[in-house]
């Protein structure tokens, strides 16, 4: 099997490059062009199994084809999970009881 060279990234169309502003450049870069074979290639990965509403489910994988749009990418989807986990896990880090997360919990 041949590997494929990513597409580049443009600007066309307004492309906001939300996960650069998330992430940062850098992180966001090597998130963009991560796939999934890659992930099952790296070493201390771990496999967890959650269930999850209808409508958390519906909103994630219209985010994730989004995402795969904007970036043009194929983003796997373990790959948007541990980003956002990452981002929850920062602002509780960073602000605790005043965190995002716990203020959806509450």
């Amino acid at each position: 099997m041949s590997k494929r060279k990513p597409l580049p990234r443009t600007m066309a169309s307004g492309d906001s490059i939300i996960m650069d502003e998330l992430l940062g450049e850098k992180d966001a870069k090597q998130l963009r062009w991560q796939s999934a074979e890659t992930l099952k290639r790296e070493s201390g990965k771990m496999k967890f199994t959650h269930y999850l509403t209808p409508n958390t489910s519906f909103r994630f994988e219209t985010m994730h084809t989004e995402i795969r749009r904007i970036t043009r990418s194929k983003l796997a989807k373990s790959v948007l999970i541990e980003a956002a986990l990452q981002l929850a896990l920062d602002d509780f880090e960073k602000r605790g009881e005043n965190s995002k997360i716990i203020k959806l919990l509450l």
